[in-house]
């Protein structure tokens, strides 16, 4: 199938606001916004303070892999010499894992995995209930919709030069059904009667003995009223069509509540801190000059602060969803 093009006369201040609107919404180009004006999608306010942390999962896998092959050097040295029967995974909740977990110590092989996957147990929950933005849709009463339908009214007024453009239609099937509703339809018969009448009355009006102030007044009533009755006869033109429906396009926000703004700030500070405790271990682990014993002090200490963090992360996560 052969690109569709949407050809439109626009002018410069038509192109700065469309530029403004893509930049506000997250898209790249304009083509992208204008289809999905076409497409009849939400459109996605961005918000310059909003600053997305909800992939700290996907984001901890690496010093997850890290601190297991630290662990896998440790072990070497540190045999377990009472090993447990024990499978963290045959615990469903959170606090049941984490009740679980306190029969291990730094000798049980399983200390380290265990605590990663609470660790990423917690990080999912942070990920998906408190730094998932929440979706705020925008009423009419809202400051951005009150100016942008202000803006859109100033647009369709103005009489600056225009040039030619052309948008490549992504969807045509969407694109042919948003357009329909801009299609002529014909007057039915009281519409056809109602404009005869019309018309026979502007005639018959400079016979009747009437001011010329009372006859003016008249005759702008009998326009008004074809205007209204012929209005589906005249084609708009097609940036007045992108304008009106850039008018009945709907907008969202993202937000996320203060409380988890700051349960976000603790969290990925504390997850900075565990980062830079490993890159520590592992430059402690490639100095020469301390003997093996200091460089597994160094991993045992490294695993007592991950289970460290994961308590703070469980208190921090705890608090924010309750």
């Amino acid at each position: 199938m052969s690109n569709k093009f949407f050809h439109y006369s626009t002018n410069q201040e038509v192109e700065q606001y469309l530029s403004e609107l893509t930049q506000q919404c997250g898209f790249k180009h304009k083509t992208q916004l204008i289809n999905a004006i076409f497409n009849g999608e939400v459109l996605t306010i961005q918000s310059d303070d909003l600053t997305l942390h909800n992939n700290q999962s996907a984001l901890f896998k690496r010093n997850a892999q890290q601190l297991l092959d630290l662990d896998t050097l440790l072990r070497v040295h540190l045999p377990d010499t009472n090993p447990i029967d024990f499978d963290i995974s045959q615990y469903q909740s959170i606090e049941d894992k984490i009740a679980a977990a306190e029969q291990l110590t730094i000798k049980n092989r399983q200390f380290l995995p265990t605590y990663l996957h609470i660790l990423q147990v917690l990080l999912l929950v942070f990920d998906f209930e408190i730094a998932q933005p929440k979706i705020e849709q925008l009423g009419d009463d809202e400051e951005f919709i009150q100016e942008h339908k202000a803006k859109l009214k100033s647009l369709a007024q103005s009489s600056s030069a225009k040039s030619k453009r052309r948008i490549a239609v992504s969807n045509q099937v969407r694109f042919e059904k948003t357009m329909a509703q801009f299609t002529t339809k014909p007057l039915t018969k009281a519409q056809e009667e109602a404009l005869s009448v019309i018309n026979i009355a502007k005639l018959q009006l400079k016979d009747i003995a009437l001011s010329t102030q009372v006859k003016t007044a008249l005759l702008q009533d009998f326009d008004r009223a074809k205007q209204r009755l012929t209005a589906t006869q005249k084609p708009l033109s097609q940036l007045n069509k992108l304008l009106l429906l850039l008018g009945k396009a709907k907008f969202q926000r993202l937000t996320i509540t203060e409380q988890n703004k700051q349960m976000i700030e603790t969290v990925t500070k504390e997850l900075a801190e565990l980062n830079q405790d490993i890159k520590a271990c592992h430059q402690e682990q490639s100095n020469s000059s301390l003997t093996i014993k200091q460089k597994m002090k160094a991993v045992i200490q490294l695993l007592h602060k991950v289970k460290a963090s994961m308590t703070s992360l469980e208190q921090s996560i705890k608090y924010g969803t309750t």
